[in-house]
């Protein structure tokens, strides 16, 4: 899977999402995931795969996150 490298993600309302409401996967790195409401994913809320680094996730308002502290 490609990885996204230095993306801001911000500022979104996300409801009802079939699976993540957001997910950083496949070594992405220095991504900003700030400011987001996210409700109701099928899956998870958040989602990291907990590969890449230098990943920030900030005042996020969710339910659901794994790994867990992500909202």
């Amino acid at each position: 899977m490609p990885s996204t490298d230095g993306a801001r993600v911000t500022g979104n309302i996300i409801k009802n999402s079939g699976q993540f409401g957001i997910q950083v996967l496949g070594q992405s790195s220095n991504n900003l995931i700030a400011g987001n409401l996210i409700r109701n994913s099928g899956s998870f809320d958040l989602y990291w795969d907990q590969t890449g680094t230098g990943n920030v996730w900030q005042r996020n308002f969710c339910q659901t996150s794994s790994p867990p502290g992500l909202c």
